[in-house]
């Protein structure tokens, strides 16, 4: 127990040093770099820089509902599975979900736009093109193929695990802050496979390692560091650079139910936040997997971005729908 009060006290500081650096999540897969200048340079909406009626009444509504969840499951917890039963699974979809993303991004399958495809690697995610770093790092193309194609078939996961750490530590190098953006959903994915090995169908079976801890332990720190990125993409990208999302909202002539551009990106950003602390918490998260599939699918097929673009979340939240999560803290 105290090693995981360690762990999230880490965690937490990872967060307040991420928040004081910029990126900018998805949004470059779906605008180009020239619309992305063209609106850095234009002042946010009151909305996002001002207490208004509209945003202190979503803010607190969304701390009360938070408060009540906790309320409710402290004193009425849920039973949740044993990790260690599910853990084959839970590291299968993991691989496959990170895998399938390297895949398709090192042969340019998900290109950001105005990029046609096979015409750019990226690495990580479509925003991160090979051609913008020397060319002496060509070489990270096949890596990541290699990588994709290891973690798919179940090759000595561990070993292909500790090298996508590495691959990332690259990235961050070559391509700066903006990694961070997908730091904490592929660091929590490498992190379980590291412990925990390859899972189900996994064509070479992990020996033992000293590296491995329960999968209870594996799984709870796959819960905090996705609930981190969640809560660090909508802050940095949602409240900072909220114009980005209403301008591919705008160019998508989006369906949002009605709601002007701008309210329905405030509302988005809170969401985010929501589903944030809710995974940290670790309570159903069987039901709160479901909701945010669904609405990744309607928000990809309303902006027309490619639905397996998020390949490596859809992962993670098939591990969430298996084993229900892990409380971080629960009545004893």
């Amino acid at each position: 127990m105290e090693g995981q009060k360690t762990i999230f006290q880490l965690l937490l500081i990872f967060l307040g040093i991420a928040l004081t650096t910029t990126g900018f999540g998805h949004e470059p897969w779906l605008l180009t770099a020239e619309q992305i200048q063209l609106l850095h340079t234009q002042p946010n909406p009151t909305l996002f820089t001002q207490l208004t009626l509209f945003n202190s009444l979503i803010g607190l509504s969304a701390l009360l509902g938070v408060m009540i969840w906790i309320i409710i499951h402290w004193y009425f917890p849920p039973q949740h599975q044993s990790q260690t039963h599910a853990q084959p699974w839970i590291s299968f979809v993991l691989r496959l979900g990170a895998g399938v993303m390297l895949i398709l991004l090192s042969l340019g399958l998900l290109p950001r736009s105005g990029v046609p495809y096979f015409a750019e690697s990226t690495m990580l995610a479509p925003e991160f093109l090979l051609s913008h770093i020397p060319q002496s790092w060509a070489f990270l193309q096949w890596m990541e193929l290699t990588l994709g194609i290891g973690l798919v078939l179940g090759l000595w996961t561990r070993f292909f695990a500790f090298i996508f750490l590495l691959f990332m530590v690259l990235c961050c190098s070559l391509y700066g802050h903006g990694v961070l953006q997908y730091c904490g959903f592929y660091l929590g994915i490498t992190y379980y496979l590291l412990t925990q090995g390859g899972g189900k169908f996994a064509l070479t079976q992990s020996a033992p390692s000293p590296l491995a801890v329960s999968p209870r332990r594996a799984f709870l720190i796959l819960q905090i560091l996705t609930g981190i990125n969640f809560i660090y993409s909508a802050i940095t990208i949602k409240l900072f650079q909220p114009n980005l999302d209403i301008a591919i909202l705008t160019l998508n002539q989006a369906f949002t139910f009605g709601i002007p551009y701008e309210y329905f990106v405030f509302m988005m950003l809170i969401t985010e936040i929501i589903f944030g602390l809710l995974i940290i918490l670790g309570w159903r998260l069987r039901l709160i997997s479901i909701l945010l599939l669904v609405l990744f699918v309607f928000l990809s097929i309303d902006v027309s971005e490619n639905l397996l673009a998020h390949s490596f979340i859809y992962g993670i939240l098939a591990a969430f729908f298996i084993t229900a999560g892990v409380p971080l803290i629960q009545k004893k």
